[in-house]
């Protein structure tokens, strides 16, 4: 006779199994594990069990396993770019001999405004301590009154990654970026008034300082700090291991998520902290002697731990 186990039970090995595979770093055990676990997940609730683990292993096991794996060291990044050599440069994060990064050669009088058009790859990076914007010789540039428009020439064939140095140490009133793949790093010394951000693929490994901070975008992998009073991302894909500080607001819609998100600092009375996603796994981070964080989310199992 079978023997049955209580339901407590099932719920604790499926999170221990999930646990493993969410801090393994080896790609196969992880979808390994990550399928036990849903497997045990839809064996637990009998119904449409069958319908569930099919579903869940082809749509969040298998493309969270080929991502991971494509971005680990069992593939080298110049194999994949060989087998799909037009994503691997649109997104600006090639390193194949192929890639062409340009550096900046020219000092431009700056604006209190910045627009960047670039229709290639893009790497900015944020100077605390000058006050220039550096440039390749090869982008264009325009004035209105006291806004400066960056641009480059389009090319759809382009395998360009521009790269643009911005002194932060007097701030600006706005700055839009709009370009394929987009690197972020460096430190925003003087909070900009409004930072909007319109690109395909974004990895932000700097410190973001902004009134308001607005990103749209396919994927993310956040790995820096924001300091902004209102943060509102729009994407696809989003991998975070974000640190926040003095962010009132917070709202983030987007398909799929995973990682966590620390708040850095404390307030006395509350924030908001809004997830809208079809799914995914988020840990969210907050002091113990912060207020209180109003949370809304959806589609998405958070876990909040207090620090």
């Amino acid at each position: 006779m079978r023997k049955r186990y209580p339901l407590t039970i099932k719920i604790a090995f499926v999170f221990a199994f999930s646990l493993l595979a969410l801090f393994i770093p080896y790609y196969p055990l992880k979808i390994a594990l990550g399928i036990i676990a849903i497997i045990l997940l839809g064996l637990t609730f009998r119904r449409f069990s069958v319908l569930f683990i099919v579903l869940a292993i082809i749509f969040v096991v298998l493309p969270s396993g080929i991502i991971g794996i494509m971005n680990s060291s069992l593939l080298p990044l110049s194999f994949i770019q060989r087998v799909i050599p037009y994503y691997g440069n649109k997104y600006g994060f090639s390193a194949s001999k192929e890639n062409k990064k340009v550096y900046p050669d020219k000092f431009i009088k700056s604006g209190q405004s910045i627009t960047l058009n670039v229709d290639d790859g893009l790497e900015i990076v944020f100077d605390p301590k000058s006050t220039q914007v550096e440039i390749p010789s090869e982008l264009n540039v325009e004035r209105f009154d006291k806004e400066v428009e960056i641009s480059s020439v389009q090319n759809v064939f382009s395998d360009k990654t521009y790269v643009v140095n911005i002194g932060t140490k007097y701030g600006y009133k706005d700055i839009h970026i709009q370009s394929d793949g987009l690197l972020l790093k460096g430190k925003v010394a003087k909070k900009i008034g409004s930072l909007s951000i319109n690109c395909d693929g974004i990895y932000l490994s700097g410190v973001l300082k902004a009134d308001t901070f607005k990103l749209n975008c396919d994927g993310a992998y956040f790995n820096g700090e924001i300091d902004a009073k209102n943060v509102g991302i729009d994407a696809d894909g989003v991998l975070t291991h974000l640190s926040l500080k003095n962010v009132q607001k917070f709202d983030m819609n987007c398909d799929g998520i995973a990682g966590g998100i620390t708040y850095e600092d404390t307030w006395k009375e509350f924030r908001f902290f809004f997830v809208k996603a079809s799914g995914g796994y988020l840990t969210v981070r907050v002091p113990k002697s912060a207020g209180e964080l109003n949370r809304e989310t959806e589609g998405v199992l958070v876990n909040l731990m207090r620090y």
